[in-house]
């Protein structure tokens, strides 16, 4: 790759700090403009993002800009502040900026009702600017700072409507947990600079190429992983993700958990696979793939106990980031074909969940606005007054799901693929079971909402704005794109983001002088096209495995159920005492029989993991503190016994 100096980046970063400055010294005044100006400066930053793209990603060059033109010429030494953006971080950048301006044009009419809206429009920028800016970041210690005006806006926007308790609650959260994780990424940055003197990425790469691992370094990667951990909401850091998304207005959810998720992921991967050289570890690869397969069985399960249709979709995306980070685990093989399946995957996951998770996020913020409530029990038979949400939600189900035809499919086969020739066979089928549990979740979920028995709230409904209507519009035809024509979108977008990541030697010699990496680095690997073979659309084998793997997780599914109910029969016809409250409760609370077979097996057969589990979302936010502190304590341990 060639590199170019432009003013482009700072320019994209310059007009939404700017907007939100100006929006901020004039109060409540001239909202009408407040809001056209936070649409345009969102607008004019995609505008050069897409300026970049035609460098980036047409010509195959990489973006810098060196504030007070500090450029570290002769003396391979970077001091100054250095902005950088390869396909990765436009990559990156373009799911950013597209969320962000699809959120906010559906808060201009979900959230018309509120009062100072002048600091929403003010804060969703800083928001926006700050994720953009920890894009384009070329040292830590910038996007830590990146890192902390994110922090800050979303604890704002989640405590937006501070007339409830629970969003005041859930933003006071939000704040904690993640000031304690930027904590612990600010502290392994401190450390890495003790050890080289420098928080360049660029240098770190071939600094710690020569000396990868010792006992500051190792530290340091344990502190950066769980504090990025908690971002990207692996368990046990996920607790903050649900109250958000419960407790939050929906367009804000969807900026702070889709678009900063994207951020989190970002991180990790600039860590794994550029700073500290993670490829070919095979103890960073089994931590990943491990920490990955937790999180998405986990919040799988939980799903199905959640009464609140919002947690439930919440512990439904946690479960998708588990495939993202088990992908990029699987990239770190040392064989070049697996490593690049895997990467590759799990960046084409990324762009599917943020667009079904955003879909999914704003259906609901669509269903609340209509029915005034978000609890499941409450709501029923909403398909006939809400067809067009009813819609947009089973694209957004479909795609959560992988469904052939819409994005997750691809995502999640280039997942089983990789996983399987890796030798992760059980990760492959745990997987597979954790799709069946996915898909078993959105059934009941859209069915009870949609085509259950019509409510009371259905009487009193109010019309969804167009302008909803067209954000969720927008999303649903990403969803259908990513599954219809993945060749496209790897060509212009992952494939670009997934050659940056394996050409290193590229982006340090970008930054400093053509050659600087050529005694550290090799050549990066092919990076293979995308069609419809390699994302599992015409491979018979491969299909009759997957439909034999998803069977066997149904019988045993069902089988459950079945051993519960002998369990029980058996218990009374003894005269003991059966502790089977779940059980009576999945079975009572609805006749919907899926759920009767389902919901009640799993939560009678594993009693102790919900107990366990119900202590972990205690909802205390010292409890929630305490896990990220242990998570911290179990990455620690495993690394410093491993490398």
């Amino acid at each position: 790759m060639n590199g170019y100096q432009t003013n482009i980046p700072i320019i994209a970063l310059i007009i939404p700090f700017a907007a939100a400055l100006a929006i901020s010294l004039f109060g409540e005044k001239l909202l009408n403009l407040k809001k056209a100006v936070t649409v345009l400066s969102v607008l004019a930053s995609l505008f050069c993002l897409g300026l970049l793209a035609k460098y980036i990603i047409l010509k195959g060059e990489i973006a810098t800009y060196w504030m007070s033109k500090w450029i570290p010429e002769g003396k391979l030494w970077a001091v100054g502040i250095g902005l950088q953006i390869d396909g990765l971080g436009l990559f990156a950048a373009f799911i950013v900026a597209v969320v962000c301006f699809v959120a906010f044009i559906y808060s201009a009419e979900y959230m018309k009702q509120h009062v100072n809206m002048g600091k929403y429009y003010a804060a969703f920028l800083l928001l926006y600017a700050g994720m953009l800016g920890f894009m384009f970041s070329g040292d830590l210690f910038n996007m830590y700072i990146m890192i902390e005006i994110v922090t800050i806006a979303s604890a704002a926007l989640i405590a937006f409507n501070n007339s409830m308790h629970r969003s005041i609650e859930a933003g006071l959260k939000y704040l904690l947990i993640n000031a304690v994780s930027s904590s612990f990424i600010l502290l392994g940055i401190v450390l890495l600079y003790i050890q080289t003197h420098t928080v360049n990425i660029a240098q770190l790469a071939v600094l710690l190429y020569q000396e990868p691992f010792n006992q500051l370094t190792i530290l340091a990667l344990a502190l950066m992983l769980t504090g990025f951990a908690v971002k990207v909401f692996l368990f046990p850091c996920h607790s903050w993700l649900a109250d958000t998304i419960t407790s939050a207005p929906a367009p804000v959810s969807t900026a702070v958990s889709a678009a900063a998720g994207t951020m989190g992921i970002y991180a990790l991967i600039r860590m794994l696979y550029f700073i500290f050289p993670g490829i070919g570890r095979t103890e960073l690869e089994y931590l990943m793939v491990f920490w990955g397969c937790i999180t998405m069985i986990s919040g799988a399960l939980m799903a199905f106990r959640q009464e609140d249709f919002k947690r439930t979709i919440g512990f439904l995306l946690a479960s998708q980031m588990g495939y993202i980070i088990a992908g990029l685990g699987v990239g770190l093989a040392s064989d070049g074909y697996v490593s690049v399946m895997g990467t590759v995957g799990s960046l084409y996951y990324t762009l599917s969940f943020v667009f079904f998770s955003s879909l999914l996020i704003l259906c609901t913020g669509a269903i609340k606005y209509g029915t005034g409530t978000a609890y499941t029990e409450e709501i029923g038979g909403l398909y006939k007054v809400m067809p067009f949400t009813a819609a947009m939600f089973f694209i957004g189900a479909a795609s959560l799901t992988g469904i052939p035809v819409f994005n997750g499919f691809p995502a999640r086969w280039m997942f089983y693929v990789a996983a399987w020739k890796a030798g992760f066979i059980p990760v492959a089928v745990i997987a597979a079971a954790v799709s069946i549990m996915n898909l078993i979740s959105m059934v009941l979920l859209g069915k009870t909402i949609f085509f259950g028995k019509q409510s009371r709230s259905v009487e009193n409904i109010k019309p969804i704005p167009l302008m909803m209507k067209f954000a969720m519009a927008v999303l649903s035809i990403g969803c259908i794109a990513g599954g219809t024509v993945p060749d496209l979108i790897n060509r212009y977008l992952v494939k670009p983001a997934a050659a940056s990541i394996y050409d290193i030697g590229s982006y340090i010699d970008v930054m400093f002088v053509k050659g600087y990496s050529l005694k550290v680095f090799k050549q990066r690997p092919e990076i293979p096209n995308m069609d419809h073979i390699l994302t599992g659309w015409w491979q018979p084998g491969a299909w009759l495995i997957l439909f034999i793997t998803l069977m066997i997780s149904l019988i045993i599914l069902l089988s459950l159920h079945l051993r519960t109910l002998k369990a029980s029969v058996l218990k009374e016809e003894n005269g003991t005492s059966v502790n089977n409250e779940a059980v009576i409760k999945g079975m009572s609370e609805s006749t919907k029989p899926l759920r009767r077979y389902i919901t009640g097996a799993l939560k009678y057969r594993f009693e102790i993991y919900y107990d366990g589990m119900r202590r972990i979302h205690s909802s205390s936010v010292n409890d929630y503190l305490l896990w990220v502190v242990t998570s911290l304590a179990v990455v620690t341990i495993w690394l410093f016994a491993v490398l």
